[in-house]
């Protein structure tokens, strides 16, 4: 299955989302997302692309993002299995405290760790 996925991955139509270019949030609030979209800002050319935790490794694989955000109780949930789908399409995991639907708490370096995501993928 893992071979049928890349290979679909490697004829994708030029238009569809750049995986050089995608943040990938995951199971967030609306605040995550566009906390997310705002610190994306490091990377011009970042696309912020959200799905729920249910599609999250199907996007994953169709996206190939440079990094994937969601909260830290998400993640905590299963972070396992949140970091081998990371490392499979070589994406820094990030995680973000949201203290509420509407709250993100200090999102302190997500830039910085959006931006540094992107750098090392394009090295």
């Amino acid at each position: 299955m893992r071979g049928d996925t890349l290979g679909v991955v490697g004829q994708r139509n030029t238009l569809e989302t750049n995986p050089s270019t995608t943040v990938l949030v995951v199971g967030g609030p609306q605040a995550l997302v566009d906390c997310t979209a705002q610190a994306s800002r490091t990377v011009p050319v970042a696309e912020v692309v959200s799905c729920e935790l249910r599609d999250a490794p199907t996007k994953v694989a169709e996206l190939w993002p440079f990094a994937i955000v969601m909260s830290e109780d998400l993640y905590g949930f299963d972070a396992a299995e949140f970091d081998a789908l990371a490392r499979d399409v070589s994406a820094r995991l990030i995680t973000v405290y949201v203290e509420s639907r509407t709250l993100v708490r200090d999102p302190g370096d997500l830039g910085e760790k959006i931006l540094e995501a992107f750098r090392r993928r394009m090295a």
